[in-house]
């Protein structure tokens, strides 16, 4: 397929055949004008796109340095070549410092072909150079906009922690213009406690080609105050045009504030809700003396079997919260019903009974957090639907609540009470083995039952001393819990 030419001849004569004939040596489909003017060669490079001139060098109204005077005037880039029977040395090397590609004499014409391909060729590479040019100038212009007009600073140091450029951001985070901050250290702006940490991360990215991110040292802002960045380095030491380590920043100052003070509004609701749970369990105590550390060691013994079992933090806080509460529900029961010797009629012990409903709604109401108050509901189910309040079986029973339900029926057993000696810890462990998978979580009466063992009958080691009493597990029978 022919390569299509667009060839304007610069020529006075009519004769061209013999230029013309040498271009055609080549694979090209060509497209040639003549003319002959200033005027009309003006012309023609204004209506169109030319490859190639081919030019007189001189002509009785036109000449070629006229010729190139006008197309660099216009800004083309298209090579000249330029034609003469006869040029002199001094005439040739002003025509090419004129802007011409080259020049042939007429009696060597067999060059024109090539000379026109390589000045072709050369062209084509200045476009392709000066598009790649015009495309990084852009990208330059979009990325110093990027950087100019973002609101996190930006800086580039170099090893020894000298700025070498600062966006004009750092103003909003410090309170200096980049121009006061060029040329000076980092480390005249950072907290002196900070500035160890500072050198090791600088050191860090110099030896490195990750990225580095920290949040462990200040800047002082202008007006004395200090500012928290959270910082990343990233090491172009390597890069002709940056050789530099650039710190991308953001303040965080506000932030950090904010966390710190929820981290002190979270302490504070955590010593009112563990005065709050004192509180109530001191007053169920006070109305029921038999209970008194009965929920502390509940608490204990089930946090202890929850650990062993690998929970969560937050799971063993929420087992500690409703193991002290767990019979706080007994509140609202009359004192003689608590405290009486002899069996409970049915409706006595209805009431007893509710008592998981009943703390679960006064907990609810305190807006305790997390599971407490589902915990503390369901902590009389058992496997096999036999519980209460709900009936509960299997799964549908939080694992906390089983956990919790162990723990309360070891307790309640390993305790003296009015009526009943307690029981020896074999007797203990043998009711929670034998009643595993049926009323108790399996997993959670083995952890239970090897505490027992290793503790001296204990779940806790540290548990303190002391009775507990349920009246809904009078009689000589094992309670249920």
């Amino acid at each position: 397929m022919s390569i299509p030419w667009r060839v304007l001849l610069v020529e006075d004569s009519a004769e061209d055949a013999e230029l013309l004939w040498h271009l055609r040596r080549g694979d090209y489909d060509l497209g040639c004008l003549r003319v002959d003017t200033a005027d009309s060669f003006e012309a023609a490079l204004a209506q169109d796109r030319w490859d190639v001139l081919i030019v007189d060098h001189e002509m009785p109204q036109f000449d070629s340095l006229c010729a190139l005077e006008i197309v660099k005037r216009k800004g083309l880039d298209v090579p000249v070549i330029i034609v003469s029977g006869v040029i002199s040395d001094e005439t040739a090397v002003n025509a090419m410092r004129a802007g011409a590609h080259d020049y042939i004499l007429r009696q060597n014409l067999n060059r024109l072909l090539p000379v026109v391909e390589r000045g072709l060729r050369e062209a084509t590479e200045r476009q392709r150079r000066r598009e790649s040019e015009a495309a990084l100038r852009r990208q330059d212009a979009i990325l110093r906009s990027l950087i100019e007009k973002a609101t996190d600073p930006a800086a580039i140091v170099g090893t020894d922690g000298t700025v070498i450029y600062a966006s004009p951001s750092i103003g909003t985070m410090l309170g200096y213009t980049a121009a006061e901050v060029v040329n000076r250290t980092v480390f005249e702006f950072v907290h002196p406690d900070d500035a160890a940490v500072l050198a090791d991360r600088l050191e860090r990215s110099v030896e490195s080609r990750e990225p580095d991110r920290s949040r462990e040292y200040r800047f002082r802002h202008r007006d004395g105050s200090w500012r928290v960045p959270e910082t990343v380095t990233h090491n172009l030491l390597d890069e002709p045009m940056v050789r530099g380590i650039v710190m991308n920043t953001r303040d965080v100052t506000d932030r950090e504030r904010t966390e710190h003070e929820l981290t002190d509004s979270l302490t504070t609701l955590r010593s009112t809700l563990e005065a709050t749970i004192g509180a109530l369990s001191l007053v169920l105590e006070k109305r029921d003396p038999y209970t008194a550390g009965h929920q502390q060691r509940v608490a204990e013994s089930a946090c202890a079997a929850a650990q062993a079992l690998n929970l969560s933090g937050a799971q063993i806080e929420t087992i500690r919260s409703a193991g002290s509460l767990h019979d706080i529900g007994k509140i609202q029961i009359p004192a003689e019903i608590l405290s009486k010797p002899g069996p409970l009629t049915d409706v006595e012990m209805a009431l007893i009974r509710n008592h998981p409903e009943a703390g679960s709604a006064i907990l609810k109401a305190l807006h305790f957090p997390g599971l407490v108050a589902t915990v503390v509901l369901q902590h009389h189910e058992r496997l096999d639907g036999s519980g209460y309040p709900g009936g509960l079986s299997g799964d549908s029973i939080l694992l906390e609540a089983r956990i919790l339900g162990v723990a309360d029926v070891a307790e309640a057993m390993a305790s003296h009470r009015p009526y009943r000696p307690a029981f020896s810890v074999e007797e203990v462990i043998e009711e929670l083995r034998r009643n595993q998978k049926t009323l108790y979580d399996e997993r959670v009466v083995d952890v239970c039952t090897d505490l027992m063992s290793r503790n001296r009958g204990k779940l806790a080691s540290d548990r303190r001393a002391g009775g507990s009493h349920d009246p809904a597990e009078k009689g000589t029978a094992p309670p249920s819990g």
